[in-house]
């Protein structure tokens, strides 16, 4: 935490802003504004869903249920309801989602 290791071994850590919570699975962040970081720890293959996750750390971020169209932006997109719109430099330029790399 502030750039420093943290063992949890209450199962909880709070937060100025929220609290980390030791799930079964994983950790879970969750702030005081709604929005929730989910972090799944896989030590096994599993199947979930038409893809299988294998050694490694699955996530979910979830936004607060009172997040405005436009009010975030980066690598998961700007959450405006326009899939097309997703892929925007810094500079407004906006990517083509359906490039082929083949």
């Amino acid at each position: 935490m502030n750039g420093a290791p943290v063992t949890v071994t209450s199962g909880i850590i709070n937060l100025a802003a929220g609290e980390i919570v030791q799930t079964s699975s994983g950790y879970q962040i969750l702030l005081n504004t709604g929005e929730t970081v989910t972090a799944n720890i896989n030590s096994t293959g599993i199947q979930s869903g038409p893809t299988t996750t294998s050694y490694g750390i699955s996530t979910s971020i979830s936004l607060s249920p009172t997040a405005q169209p436009d009010s975030v932006q980066g690598l998961l997109g700007n959450d405006n309801g326009d899939p097309n719109k997703d892929l925007t430099l810094a500079d407004g330029t906006v990517l083509p989602t359906n490039t082929n790399s083949g």
